[in-house]
């Protein structure tokens, strides 16, 4: 009886150390947002300063390489230009609270009306109600949009 126990003990021990047993369904980790340093950190896609704005986002990939951008618009251009890049993580900032949310779960506003550091006019918040607010603060059309609705060209423009 002891044997089992101990095996049971065992493979326990086993899954409490696998990578992503903390996330649930044995699924990988995912990466926490990494910390931006302004005085070093650059746009990977138009090596501009990366600054703690409201508007800088992240890919880190699944080496661990973590990719800046000083626009949304920058983040999604670049990675959709370099698909060999496989993203572990993707993070926007909050346009008005400035922390990090996963690229996929951000609400967005698309407005050439309120200026973005690279002209892309895309501003990230963490609800839908946020981006509604913030979207009728604003002259023009702004339209408050998901993820899968944004889209990019090859240089600054609008998200739409």
């Amino acid at each position: 009886m002891k044997t089992k126990t101990a095996a049971g003990a065992v493979v326990l021990a086993l899954a409490l150390m696998a990578p992503g047993f903390a996330q649930g369904q044995g699924s990988p980790k995912i990466p926490a947002p990494a910390v931006l340093d302004p005085a070093i950190d650059a746009c990977a896609q138009c090596k501009m300063s990366v600054k703690d704005s409201g508007y800088a986002a992240q890919a880190i990939a699944e080496d661990g390489r973590v990719y800046w951008f000083d626009d949304i618009g920058c983040l999604l251009n670049y990675l959709s230009a370099n698909p060999s890049i496989k993203a572990a993580a993707r993070y926007v900032q909050d346009a008005k609270k400035r922390v990090w949310l996963p690229l996929e779960s951000a609400s967005y506003v698309v407005s050439k009306d309120a200026p973005t550091p690279m002209g892309y006019g895309i501003h990230a918040f963490a609800s839908e109600e946020a981006a509604a607010l913030f979207a009728k603060s604003l002259k023009g059309s702004p339209k408050v949009v998901a993820l899968g609705d944004l889209k990019v060209g090859s240089g600054s423009g609008m998200g739409m």
